[in-house]
């Protein structure tokens, strides 16, 4: 039976997943399905059930192409999915592949990534061990459900390793009693979700801290977590955001934090299982038996998965096994020969309390690299409050020589 936590109480999926598997049925055994991310987070996981269960191989897509690879199209309209058959496909998936995720990465080139079920089984056993989860665990996935993190929630549920919560209407404004009616112990979501909580206990800090006070382990991943946010966060909460990082290619975690293992300024420890060298510019290049097939292109046969994978972030890894990650490898600006990471001095500068948003990028004068820093201001900031704290804050190699106040941080 399963059974997921939702706003409106205990959901038996059973049902609903029959229906749709009514609607596959006719579908060649490990043909593949494509399912449109977007529309209801809850009629996603019902469909990708569904295809679990008549042993179709999902293929999670932004927008779905490739019509002659599926044999059904589930297409996402608002909150809900509409399913087409497509009956020029004849290709069914290799045995040892039971999803495939589409995605673009860091170069915004999409591709798609087949998940081997040796990977998936390796992530739902390290991730469980490092976060210490078990059959009481209740996680409320405020990640996008879709993503890889957040299918790897759905794997960890189906494995009975955690109880399952969503807001299926994602109506964020009663969030904190839900955490509080149904006792959530754990919860993933992304930096700007812990951004509105913020918002909300600031209004009334001790009300709010009362609701949230059965969560033993806020996660915080989809994007960078600020210095910042995190210290706002443990000012408020007397809690930490727990950050991590991974990859759609690895499944995707590479490292963990939480209670047991947080170090501040680190993403996390390496999963049980999962090593990492740097290359002779700091790229972290990563081992796992949960890298999966980059690149897959529906062909019915495997072919050979790299040994190791090269993530495109600069990092390090220290004695105890935390990765720090400094920012991505096309980000690095020389100046006067030194390496500036621009995604660790937007970070150390938005911790500045006179800042809201941050930007960094370069310009060459005279044939030298100069850093220029925009920002958006709070409110009742000034302009040499900002150039002080970047004067007394950063080391001189990462000082902007340009200081620019905008009303909206460019895209």
């Amino acid at each position: 039976m399963h059974v997921m936590q939702t706003i409106e109480g205990s959901l038996v999926l059973d049902t609903l997943v029959a229906t749709k598997c009514e609607v596959l049925c006719g579908l060649a055994k490990r043909s593949y399905v494509a399912i449109e991310k977007g529309g209801s987070q809850l009629e996603f996981v019902v469909w990708y059930l569904a295809c679990l269960k008549m042993h179709l191989i999902p293929v999670v897509v932004s927008k779905c192409e490739l019509t002659s690879v599926f044999s059904g199209i589930v297409r996402a309209k608002e909150k809900e999915y509409f399913f087409e058959k497509v009956r020029s496909s004849n290709l069914t998936a290799p045995a040892g592949i039971d999803l495939v995720i589409q995605t673009s990465g860091s170069t915004g080139d999409a591709k798609f990534v087949a998940y081997h079920t040796e990977g998936i089984q390796y992530q739902i056993k390290a991730t469980r061990n490092l976060l210490k989860y078990d059959s009481e665990s209740l996680v409320l996935c405020l990640s996008e459900i879709w993503s890889s993190y957040g299918l790897s929630l759905v794997h960890l549920w189906l494995s009975g390793s955690i109880k399952l919560a969503m807001l299926a209407k994602q109506s964020l404004r009663n969030v904190f009693s839900f955490i509080n009616d149904q006792r959530i112990t754990h919860i993933e979501a992304v930096p700007r979700f812990y951004l509105f909580m913020l918002s909300l206990i600031k209004r009334d800090s001790d009300i709010c801290r009362k609701k949230i006070s059965s969560v033993v382990h806020f996660g915080c991943g989809g994007d960078v977590l600020r210095e910042s946010l995190q210290k706002e966060w443990q000012n408020y909460t007397n809690t930490n955001l727990y950050d991590g990082y991974g990859l759609t290619e690895l499944g995707p975690n590479v490292a963990l934090s939480c209670r047991e293992f947080y170090k501040p300024g680190y993403v996390g420890k390496l999963l049980d299982g999962t090593t990492v060298r740097l290359a002779d510019d700091s790229e972290i290049i990563i081992r796992s038996p949960s890298i999966m097939y980059v690149d897959w292109n529906f062909g019915n046969t495997l072919y050979t998965r790299p040994l190791e994978l090269a993530s495109g972030d600069i990092g390090e890894v220290d004695a105890d096994g935390f990765l720090q990650i400094k920012g991505r490898k096309k980000n690095v600006v020389i100046v006067n020969g030194v390496n500036v990471y621009v995604e660790e001095v937007e970070a150390l500068i938005s911790a500045c309390k006179f800042i809201e948003l941050a930007f960094l990028s370069s310009v060459i004068i005279d044939g030298k690299t100069r850093l220029v820093l925009c920002y958006k201001g709070k409110s009742g900031f000034s302009h040499k409050d900002v150039v002080d704290f970047c004067k007394d804050n950063l080391l001189l190699y990462q000082t902007p020589s340009f200081f620019s106040a905008v009303r909206k941080i460019p895209v």
